[in-house]
């Protein structure tokens, strides 16, 4: 099991303000989806559904990943992050403003555009390239700390693409915007945020979920296996060599390898643990699962709504949010033990957001998993409405939760709790 180099973290109020934001878009999310009910589910290139997919990719997905990768690096994966400056507190502010300034210009003013998109990259890659910048590698985690690397590399071009696009969109240079479109979610959604996952689930399944130790030439030859095809497949799709269907299949066989893994360790955990995250990941590797067999095997003309359903949704944001939900406790935890005096004793991760507390997000988010499929096969008021309502529950519960963490955390920094910890 690796050890948490607790020290090595950073300032918890930085990766909390990424983190912080995930369940505020997944509200957003939510009534987009009741306000535009079933026009959202007919083309993936409708101006709604574009604003509805940055929502979950860079509103949902972007923020849990700049977050987690502040603390995952310096924590789990030993790379020493430059400390935090005021440039750096301030990224996830315009990180965030940007990508309200984007989905305006989708939906309203276009001339919002190509700011919001100079603005998104300049965030996304002053955050890849100073992480990238600290790493260091030694004999430690040297295909975790490859992966990562993958990751902000995948991050910077995603950013550059995105860019060329919001130009594109604006008029300001032609460009094959269908063919880019495509690479630019190819790289982001596999060679971000998959793989992102992958490398972090391969340190967190044995110290959260209880499963064995993944050996370490499963991670290696994954990435390996990951990197190579997507390099091939963004090649094809730039040459023109074969369409945006052919690279999507080519694509899922990485998903597929990683969403089973996670059922296989997990089916084989010897020590199970935190069950609300392993049915979080459990969840999400079904939904990849079905996916995938979306994409190889159903000819229906809303194949590719129900793909992106299924995989951006609801499986890539139940992996996220179930570790969201893991993370802010520890967050809360190292920022007690930092204002602690000495003899005092200190509450427990458990103790700050007990289970029964995330059992209570998982269950609506599980049944917005299931009314979210049945709002694209048959949509109408009544089945999307639903949907909408259930997503907006289950993320403005884990808003809920998140800002009662806060205050509990702050009471007890404040002495406000008695030394019996935190009433829960």
């Amino acid at each position: 099991m690796t050890a948490l180099a607790v020290d090595h973290a950073p300032s918890v109020e930085l990766p909390m303000r990424y983190l912080g934001m995930v369940p505020v878009w997944g509200l957003v999310t939510a009534f987009l989806i009741l306000h535009d009910g079933s026009t959202l589910f007919i083309s993936r290139w409708a101006l709604n559904t574009v604003a509805l997919t940055h929502m979950i990719t860079l509103g949902i997905l972007g923020n849990a990943m700049l977050g987690s990768l502040l603390q995952f690096l310096p924590v789990a994966a030993g790379v020493r992050l430059a400390p935090s400056n005021a440039l750096s507190l301030q990224l996830p502010i315009i990180f965030n403003l940007a990508l309200i300034g984007l989905l305006a210009g989708i939906l309203y003013w276009p001339w919002l555009i190509p700011w919001s998109g100079l603005l998104l990259a300049f965030s996304i890659g002053f955050h890849a390239i100073g992480c990238l910048l600290a790493m260091r590698f030694d004999d430690k985690q040297t295909w975790l700390r490859i992966g990562i690397c993958m990751v902000l590399v995948c991050l910077l071009l995603t950013a550059v693409l995105g860019l060329l696009l919001t130009l594109g969109l604006a008029g300001i240079i032609a460009m094959p915007m269908q063919r880019l479109t495509d690479i630019h979610a190819a790289i982001g959604l596999l060679g971000g945020v998959v793989l992102l996952c992958g490398c972090v689930g391969s340190v967190i399944m044995p110290m959260l979920q209880g499963t064995i130790a993944l050996p370490n030439q499963f991670l290696r030859y994954w990435i390996i296996a990951l990197i190579c095809l997507l390099v091939s497949g963004v090649v094809l799709r730039f040459g023109n060599i074969i369409d945006g269907d052919t690279l999507t299949k080519l694509l899922v066989l990485p998903v597929a390898a990683f969403a089973t893994a996670i059922i296989f360790f997990q089916w084989r955990a010897p020590h199970r643990r935190n069950r609300t995250l392993i049915g979080f990941w459990c969840l999400g590797s079904l939904s990849l699962l079905m996916a995938v067999l979306t994409v190889l095997c159903v000819s229906t003309p809303y194949k590719t709504i129900l793909a992106g359903v299924l995989a951006i949704g609801i499986g890539l944001p139940s992996l996220v949010l179930g570790m969201l939900l893991e993370i802010a406790p520890f967050i809360a935890w190292l920022k007690l033990q930092r204002q602690r005096h000495q003899g005092s004793r200190l509450q427990s991760v458990d103790g700050l957001f007990p289970e029964y507390r995330k059992q209570r997000i998982f269950i609506f988010f599980v049944l917005s998993a299931l009314a979210l499929p049945a709002a694209v096969i048959w949509p109408n008021s009544t089945s999307v409405n639903l949907a909408g309502l259930l997503l907006a529950s289950a993320h403005g519960l884990a808003m809920f939760e998140i800002l009662s963490l806060q205050f509990r955390t702050r009471k007890f920094a404040g002495g406000k709790i008695g030394s019996q910890g935190v009433r829960t």
